[in-house]
């Protein structure tokens, strides 16, 4: 039938697009991406709707803190051997200043 659009079933997380930009992913970018998914899972309670973990954990603040500085000109060779490794931590790779803050 001339005009007649093709009727398909897409799934939110499988469809053309989303296939395509999984294929173009490193294993290490996927791995990252599962990671953040597992953690975004895990904060929440889903028969209450609540939110878990929602506390002033000292060490998000101290990365959003170190963020900041680094951004405002710090330069990470003034951060201590344990605040190095809290940063790399968090940013799951060891040239974390390289990737996330040049």
């Amino acid at each position: 039938m001339k005009g007649a659009k093709e009727i398909t079933n897409y799934d939110l997380f499988d469809n053309p697009m989303v296939r395509s930009a999984r294929e173009s992913m490193s294993q290490e970018t996927l791995d990252e991406y599962k990671k953040i998914g597992e953690d975004m899972y895990n904060q929440v309670e889903f028969e209450t709707g609540m939110v878990l973990g929602n506390t002033d954990d000292p060490l998000v603040e101290f990365v959003a803190y170190t963020a900041e500085a680094l951004k405002s000109g710090l330069d990470p060779s003034y951060l201590e051997p344990n605040e190095n490794k809290i940063m790399e931590e968090h940013y799951r790779c060891k040239d974390w200043y390289q990737k996330h803050f040049t």
